[in-house]
């Protein structure tokens, strides 16, 4: 059967791939915000200019580029999925618009080959004439 909607299917793909690269550049980015975190974290503890001899910047560096990497993993994460789930919706929506169409090809292919034909009466069931009723007589009550 031809494929329709060559344009979706084409966009469809390049959701997905969109999805992949934007899930490979936030596992770099998590890890960039992770190590940046820790390396100005604890370059900026042997600094004693700082009141309580820099642990301010531990929490904020380290910590907080921990934090800050986690936060991106996560954001990312969901938006790769939703693109990826995205483009994997417009596949099924075309699936089914396929399916959908054969089923209808096949159903009219099924109408024209088969002929109308009156059904010839059985000689097993008698012929009940239209005067009588055909609702069999009520048995009496005991």
């Amino acid at each position: 059967m031809e494929q329709k909607y060559k344009a979706l299917r084409i966009i469809a793909t390049l959701y997905k791939v969109l999805a992949v690269i934007v899930a490979g550049l936030t596992l770099l980015a998590a890890l960039a915000f992770c190590a940046l975190g820790i390396i100005s974290g604890g370059a900026s503890s042997q600094s004693s200019s700082m009141p309580f001899g820099g642990a301010g910047n531990i929490v904020g560096g380290a910590v907080g580029g921990i934090f800050t990497g986690i936060f991106a993993l996560i954001y990312g994460g969901l938006t790769a999925l939703g693109l990826y789930g995205f483009g994997e919706l417009v596949m099924v929506l075309l699936s089914i618009e396929e399916s959908t169409r054969g089923s209808y090809v096949m159903l009219q292919e099924h109408k024209s080959r088969k002929t109308v034909q009156a059904p010839e009466p059985t000689t097993a069931s008698p012929q009940v004439p239209p005067s009588q009723p055909t609702t069999p007589p009520a048995e009496p009550a005991s």
